[in-house]
């Protein structure tokens, strides 16, 4: 399948904010490779899924932000995900504190390193964590509660192998020839009521994994650097992104508080994403 360049590189019609990148244009045609990036979005639902599994009864752990890219794996060939997750832990003493990010570090190594994987996530799954998931512990929100506690803040770095890439599947979306250009595509989706995250700005640019192969990558973020968003308006955004489209991945993901201490306070949150389509050049 034939991809004309410009359809993704070219300034959306419709809304403000959204610059491009300037793209060469004596190679205006792209073909569709027959795999697609590794997921990024996918690796973090699986990351937190992992913390989420084995929270201690004595100890609560608040994950402050979180950090994810899809990199070459020049080491074992294909691509990894690294995922940064920089995360406090309090309880009743400092044994404690360290043994939970033993314990973390230990479940966490060993999804990284898991053989099996799959490309894609149900919504049932992205919103156990970034709905369900208590990532702010509010139970020591009190400050008598929180008082008593000791607690440690640490960066754990955990590289997601994936062995495999997926196939092409071919379907509707900007990246099958559809009239839409990407610029629209994520801007439809940041209005969408079910994620309504209001404007947003995207920058497009090319990048070569290996010869022969170009990502279309376009990065996003709230037009207002200040919006504050929740976490299910965040994971429904980067859902809907690969969901809506099967030959888009997302394969960066940076999630903070929307201002400092939003996480515990408000439990609201900003983010940056890029999105990546996978072409041959021809």
């Amino acid at each position: 399948m034939k991809v004309p360049l410009l359809l993704f590189l070219a300034t959306p019609l419709l809304g403000a904010c959204t610059s491009t990148e300037s793209a060469a244009e004596e190679t205006p045609h792209f073909e569709l490779a027959d795999e697609r990036p590794v997921s990024a979005f996918v690796a973090l639902v699986r990351t937190l899924e992992t913390i989420d599994a084995i929270r201690p009864v004595d100890a609560e752990v608040r994950l402050r932000a979180v950090e994810c890219r899809t990199m070459l794996d020049r080491e074992h060939g294909g691509e990894r995900v690294r995922v940064l997750l920089d995360l406090t832990v309090l309880a009743d003493d400092f044994d404690t504190v360290d043994g939970t990010f033993a314990a973390l570090e230990r479940a966490l190594e060993a999804e990284g390193n898991a053989t099996r994987r799959q490309q894609t996530v149900d919504w049932a799954r992205a919103a156990r964590v970034f709905d369900s998931m208590q990532w702010n512990a509010p139970r020591v929100a009190e400050t008598e509660v929180f008082d008593a506690l000791v607690s440690s803040s640490r960066s754990l770095t955990v590289e997601v192998r994936n062995p495999r890439t997926a196939e092409l599947v071919v379907g509707s979306g900007p990246d099958a020839g559809d009239s839409q250009d990407a610029g629209l595509y994520i801007r439809s989706i940041a209005a969408d009521d079910d994620v309504a995250i209001g404007a947003v700005v995207t920058k497009s640019s090319v990048v070569h994994p290996r010869d022969g192969i170009a990502d279309i990558r376009y990065s996003i973020r709230p037009v207002d650097k200040e919006t504050a968003l929740s976490r299910e308006q965040i994971g429904g955004f980067l859902h809907q992104l690969e969901s809506q489209s099967p030959n888009v991945r997302v394969t960066r993901v940076k999630i903070s508080p929307s201002a400092p201490g939003a996480d515990v306070t408000d439990d609201t949150w900003t983010f940056e994403a890029d999105i990546s389509l996978r072409v041959r050049e021809t």
